[in-house]
């Protein structure tokens, strides 16, 4: 089922009510993102309804994901952001205590902005500094290292582990890293994408 958003994007308040309670998960790129469009395919494998900024493009799922190229108020207290593509537009956002901030290791406007907000963030990248990193990379897997323990959305907690992801797709580590990340930390284990 396919149906479009009727509010402006700066009234725009999506709370996802679903199986895991109250949770707002939003990816922030710019338009024509590669990897938002591979998180979101990933992320509607393993049960959730994807919203963008014109359509809903899965039906009633799991959890649900909004993806926006433009900033918007963010509510609740159990929010993940990801930004991917060093999206920069948030500086001025307020966003909640609470929320989980992801992006790219070398994001530094990202990075600034979760600093600001005092967010807990997770940082995904090919080298030792990164939350999520990978340990190695073939045709038709990839093993995704978290290198410190994290807290779950429903503050179980997630220690230090590899998990080897098998591809159905040539999808792009970053892509993969953060998917990872958003369903460790709704207790989904990663397996499969």
């Amino acid at each position: 089922m396919q149906y479009h958003l009727k509010e402006k994007l700066n009234n725009l308040k999506i709370i996802a009510n679903t199986n895991f309670g109250e949770i707002m998960i939003t990816v922030f790129s710019r338009p024509r993102c590669k990897e938002s469009k591979e998180i979101a395919e990933i992320l509607k494998k393993h049960g959730a309804s994807v919203i963008t900024e014109s359509a809903v493009f899965s039906g009633i799922g799991d959890f649900s994901v909004l993806f926006l190229s433009k900033p918007i108020k963010i509510f609740g207290n159990k929010n993940i952001i990801l930004i991917a593509d060093n999206f920069e537009y948030l500086s001025k956002t307020k966003i909640p205590i609470g929320t989980i901030g992801i992006c790219e290791c070398g994001a530094k406007k990202p990075l600034k902005t979760f600093e600001k907000n005092k967010l807990q963030t997770i940082t995904c990248g090919l080298n030792l500094k990164s939350t999520v990193t990978l340990s190695s990379i073939n045709e038709n897997s990839m093993l995704v290292c978290l290198q410190r323990s994290l807290v779950s959305l429903f503050g179980q907690t997630i220690e230090p582990a590899d998990f080897k992801i098998e591809l159905s797709n040539n999808y792009r580590p970053f892509s993969v890293m953060a998917a990872c990340i958003i369903l460790l930390l709704l207790e989904i284990k990663p397996e499969k994408f």
